[in-house]
């Protein structure tokens, strides 16, 4: 055997990766259908066939494969003509900028749609371009697709008439054929935004490629982009400059577009043989937000936006000034509201509009433009969790014209809900804290309610006796609150009770600038003066209050904030209610708890001592203000605060308020309208705080502020009497009419301030008002039950008033143990039925029970408390405003779109929209009018014969007087005579109310009428008024006054009131004497007893009395047997003379001089 020799030969074998698991099948999906062939003709198909047509529009992603009558094919990499491959835009792949991959690769391209516009135009082989990628699985190409826009059809063309598709080294692929390769761009062009003119250019700039001996050019395809990754082809330039610019025309090249520009070398004599394309980053051309995305919470703080402009902006307008800027108008859209007319949007803007100002030069970082703006979260008191929102600028009409009619896109916003809550002090008072603990306070004095510990803001609360018959039982007089440098205080605690009427007053410590308008209080009134808000700014919608129980007003302190304090007022006192805005969540002290939705922990002392269930008592008087240390007292130091930054809600179609017609100012924020110039130089409002409110409201600010002198305050805080007089003061008239004095000489012409002038100058009856004021002394049915400590001179007068339940020993006080049945013989059960029809079956209660829930039934049981505590079935009623608060702040609380959703589903047939009108019209209508009257937007029209807020009062019914102060007695010398409080049942605080006063003289031993008068009537109560008493100066033609002291009183008035200025009461009489020489007793002759041991004068400079003691012989029996005359002198004048007589003193006075 012979050895064979073998020659081996080594081959070089490429090791190709393993196909990946899409090359498999099942991996990918065959698109067979024979029309997609380049060859095939779409016109006939389009003629009678077009449903036929391929359109690749709802094509689902994936990997594909293509074959034409069962042969492998590939998509075509040349331009396809129009109306090919069975469809109108045939899609062909392009390899302009890149080849195809080698086996085992994948590599991203870009498809291209041929299109034509229309016939006759030029044919665009690359209109649109669609990003797609290419695996070569080595046998087989397959191609991952995606949807196109319109009827677009992707080619294919049988694999074996390509040509090669793998090129030799030094060449590249292109069009499915090998070229001699070209150097590539060393780096990406650049697209620089620059004015011509006036005209906005784009320049594609990059560096060039050197090369020896081969004249280079380029070739440079401008691109937009599209949705999905796509770009269209708009323009292509073959230069041999390194640049090329385009005109932002408006038609190819449009704001709020993104371009790029890719440029390739190519032979300066052939477009043939070019090299890859190099891309630039994408350039958006328009405006832009920084940051582009925002997450902002209802916490109150402030977030800058700044709007970029990334083109220049041109100068345009008249020759001689021509403006360089583009005004832009902001508005809001919340895309999840219902309705702007009834939620708020969901974030404020420092501005409505802006305007876009040119930088020093162009750049990525800074733009061409800029503006900024300053925007918060709206506390808008509502449980809509976390919203979106949109933030657009638009360019006025009057932009230049490549800015007319360009949308950017807007700034999303998220806005996280923050929690807000309520604090209750009601009717004797049971405290409902902000996490809705309940407690009772039944102590007397002024006590912290609610202190913020993040900011400036506190609450305090007085509390006096009201008068159970049988218990020591307190309730809220007085509410006094402050925010920075601003103090509100409601009071009716310096007088008794169920003849006070409350008292206004607002003090800004810093002063009032009438330039700036830095007052941020508003004034607003509702239901006939009924209630009245105190809230911030110019905003128009301000929260209104609910509707008072028993006839009364509700008034309502709201601060900058949002927090407010609303007073509930009625003879006894008023119910309070505090509303803690989301600025405060887990910063809050004192008797409302803390406020972090954790009843359990609300017992907290000053000094975080933590008190038990069982030590509530303790709990109560750590939070006790001293006498003279609250804001009722003494004013606080003047603090250091920031302005309050303007807010609009530059929102279309948003309303002031649930009703947008209810309230009225000269700013109506109803159908806003961006491009209108009332609402584009605004913006001086505070709306970011939501203050919507269901009942129809007049704004009477102006009726308020008085001065705009600072407050004096040290920095140790000075008592309110103490130092200069206060000229921030701001105290409200009485709301009752204007005073009719017509009928009697010449009176009827004169205003009500001339009227009061001539009172003043009647020194008989004048008081001197610098002195000090003790709260005013009168018999009433309940005493209060305490003991008080001893004042010093210097302890009452450093108080604004005297307040007896701020000085009583609180150990003294007994504690009410209430049983059943009570003293008068009420049982539990009787209480419970009364309770359960005058607040489960009242309208409120009825139309809202689904929006109170449980908080009915905690009103039923706490006025069946009241009812025990008190033995007295009036009281059934104090409780419905509290379900009036309830109702109102939970229909707020839900108003969103979703909530209102799920409502829609509870409701049925009904509907929400039906459920909601309901519970307006019975918050705007009490008791819906008590059927006599019409309920409309602006609340109760009442018939005639009917007056009130809910038409609840017969005005026709005559009034009857019970009494007068101090049985009819005033003694010039000790009380201010110039007014008398009249008591009585029926009193009605109507248009017409009113006193009437006839002067009474006693002649020939009887009483003769003379002068009569109709003055004005301040309505205190339904029980109480004050009748203003005329000055006899002011009735007298004649040049002199003779006053003869003797038996006689000084005056004597028949007084009668009216409630619709027809039918009069029946009489009381009033007497109006002179202490110092007159004893007046209330008898039937009306004679009073004159002091035989003195005469007197009066000192005009200074209403001195001067005493002067005579002496008399023992067989005289005149009154003054000796003759004295006293002549009064002012600047040697002599203005009246006091002399005796047999029968008395005389006082002559030259009225003239």
């Amino acid at each position: 055997m012979y050895p064979v020799n073998v020659t081996c030969f080594l081959t070089n074998f490429v090791l190709l990766p393993p196909p990946a698991p899409d090359c498999y099948p099942g991996g990918y999906r065959m698109l067979r259908n024979p029309y997609r062939s380049v060859d095939f003709d779409s016109s006939d198909l389009q003629n009678t066939a077009i449903q036929d047509l391929i359109c690749d529009h709802s094509l689902s992603p994936g990997w594909y494969r293509f074959s034409i009558n069962n042969k492998p094919a590939e998509m075509p990499t040349s331009c396809v003509e129009m109306n090919r491959c069975g469809t109108q835009a045939p899609v062909w792949l392009s390899l302009t900028d890149s080849s195809l991959p080698r086996p085992g690769e994948v590599r991203q391209l870009s498809a291209c749609a041929t299109w034509q516009f229309f016939h006759g135009s030029t044919k665009d082989c690359c209109l649109f371009r669609i990003p797609i990628s290419v695996r070569n699985c080595g046998e087989f190409l397959l191609y991952y697709l995606q949807p196109t826009q319109g009827c677009m059809g992707y080619c294919a063309k049988v694999i074996s008439e390509f040509g090669p598709k793998l090129c030799p080294t030094g060449e590249v692929e292109v069009n499915g054929q090998c070229k001699a390769s070209l150097p590539a761009l060393s780096y990406k062009p650049v697209i620089i935004p620059e004015l011509v003119g006036s005209s906005v250019h784009l320049r594609c700039t990059f560096s060039g490629v050197k090369t020896s001996g081969l004249p280079l050019g380029y070739l440079v395809v401008w691109a937009r982009h599209l949705a999905s990754n796509m770009k269209v082809e708009i323009r292509k330039d073959s230069i041999m400059e390194t640049f090329s610019l385009v005109e932002m025309d408006g038609v190819h090249f449009r704001l709020g577009e993104t371009f790029s520009c890719s440029v390739s070398t190519l032979l300066g004599n052939s477009s043939r043989t070019q090299s890859l394309a190099k891309e630039s980053e994408s350039f958006y051309a328009g405006i832009k937000f920084v940051p582009d995305v925002l997450h902002i919470a209802e916490d109150g703080k402030e977030h800058a936006v700044t709007i970029r402009s990334t083109v220049p902006i041109p100068c345009y307008g008249t020759e001689h000034g021509r403006p360089c800027g583009v005004t832009l108008t902001l508005s809001v859209r919340d895309s999840d509201s219902l309705d702007p007319s009834v939620e708020a949007p969901n974030m404020a803007l420092s501005t409505c509009q802006v305007e876009l100002q040119p930088t020093a030069a162009c750049s990525r970082r800074q733009g061409c433009a800029w503006a900024s703006l300053t925007l918060t979260a709206v506390t808008d008191f509502t449980r809509d969790g976390n919203r979106p929102s949109l933030l657009s600028a638009t360019p006025r009409s009057d932009a230049p014209r490549l800015w007319r009619g360009y949308s950017p896109t807007p700034l999303k916003v998220t806005v996280q809900d923050v929690p807000t809550a309520s604090c209750y002090s009601l009717t004797d008072p049971h405290i409902i804290t902000l996490d809705g603990r309940r407690y009772e306070n039944q102590q007397t004095g002024t006590f912290l309610l609610y202190k913020s510990l993040h900011r400036a803001f506190e609450v305090q609360a007085r509390q006096w006796d009201c008068g159970s018959r049988h218990y020591a039982v307190s309730c809220n007089c007085g509410v006094a609150a402050r925010e920075g440098n601003e103090v509100v205080m409601l009071d009716m605690c310096n007088g008794q009770l169920q003849e006070t009427r409350p008292q206004l007053s607002l003090k800004n410590l810093g002063g009032y600038n009438r330039v700036s308008s830095q007052y941020r209080i508003k004034i607003h009134e509702s239901h006939q003066g009924k209630k009245i808000t105190v809230g911030i700014g110019n905003t128009v919608h301000l929260a209104t209050l609910v509707s008072a129980h028993c006839a009364r007003p509700a008034t309502g302190l709201i601060f900058p904030s949002g927090a407010f304090v609303r007073a509930d007022i009625s003879d006894w006192g008023m119910s309070l209610s505090i509303r803690a805005p989301s600025v405060d969540y887990s910063s809050t002290t004192g008797l409302c708890g803390t406020f972090d939705r954790n009843g359990h922990n609300d017992f907290h002392g000053p000094d975080g001592t933590t008190y038990g269930s069982t030590e509530q008592e303790r709990f109560v008087e750590e939070w006790r203000l001293a006498a003279g240390e609250s804001l009722f007292d003494t004013m606080p130091p003047v603090m250091e605060v920031e302005e309050l930054r303007p807010f609009c809600r530059c929102q279309e179609g948003y309303s002031m308020s649930l009703h947008f017609t209810t309230g009225h100012t000269g700013d109506s924020h109803y159908n806003f309208n961006p491009s209108s110039p009332q609402h584009q130089a605004q913006c001086q409002s505070h709306d970011n705080v939501d203050y919507t409110s269901v009942f129809p409201w007049v704004d009477t600010t102006t009726q308020y502020i008085r001065s705009s002198e600072p407050e004096q305050s040290d920095h140790q805080g000075v008592s309110i009497l103490n130092g200069p007089a206060l000229p921030m003061e701001i105290h409200k008239q009485p709301s009752s009419q204007m005073v009719d004095y017509g009928g009697f000489g010449d009176l009827g012409d004169k205003s009500e301030r001339e009227v009061d002038r001539e009172l003043r100058r009647d020194f008989l009856v004048a008081v001197d008002d610098n002195r000090p004021k003790t709260k005013r002394q009168a018999l009433y049915e309940f005493q209060p039950i305490f003991t008080s400590q001893s004042l010093s001179q210097a302890d009452l007068e450093s108080l604004a008033y005297f307040f007896p339940e701020d000085h009583h020993l609180s150990a003294e006080r007994p504690v009410a143990q209430p049983v059943w049945p009570t003293p008068s013989g009420l049982t539990s059960v009787k209480a419970l039925e009364v309770c359960q029809l005058a607040l489960g079956n009242s309208t409120v209660g009825t139309v809202c029970r689904g929006l109170l829930g449980r908080r009915l039934d905690e009103a039923v049981d706490l006025c069946i408390l009241d009812l025990q505590l008190k033995d007295d079935l009036a009281w059934e009623e104090a409780l419905v405003h509290y379900l009036e608060n309830e109702c109102e702040r939970r229909l707020l609380e839900n108003r969103t779109q979703r909530v209102l959703e799920l409502g829609e589903s509870r409701a049925g047939m009904e509907g929400v929209e039906g459920i909601i009108g309901t519970v307006l019209t019975a918050l705007r209508c009490p008791n819906f009018c008590n059927g006599n009257g019409q309920c409309t937007e602006w609340g109760c029209q009442c018939y005639p014969g009917h007056s009130f807020y809910d038409c609840s009062l017969a005005i026709s019914q005559p009034v009857e007087l019970t009494d007068l102060e101090n049985s009819g007695l005033c003694d010039i010398r000790a009380f201010d005579c110039r007014s008398v409080r009249v008591f009585g049942l029926g009193f009605i605080d109507s248009p017409n109310l009113g006193c009437h006063l006839t002067r009474l003289m006693y002649l020939n031993g009887e009483r003769v009428p003379r002068e009569k008068q109709r003055t004005r009537a301040t309505f205190l109560s339904s029980k109480a008024l004050d009748c203003s008493v005329p000055s006899l100066n002011s009735m007298m033609t004649i040049n002199s006054v003779d006053f003869m002291v003797d038996d006689k009183p000084y005056a004597r008035w028949e007084v009668k009131v009216t409630n619709d200025g027809s039918q009069y009461s029946e009489p009381k009489l009033l007497t109006i004497y002179d202490g110092v020489c007159q004893v007046c007793e209330p008898t039937h002759s009306g004679l009073c007893k004159l002091k035989v041991t003195t005469i007197h004068h009066t000192n005009p400079r200074t209403h001195a009395c001067t005493t002067t003691h005579t002496h008399t012989h023992t067989h005289t029996h005149s009154y003054f047997p000796l003759k004295v005359a006293v002549y009064l002198l002012k600047n040697h004048a002599v203005l009246g003379q006091l002399f005796t007589t047999e029968k008395g003193v005389r006082y002559s006075y030259n009225e003239k001089k």
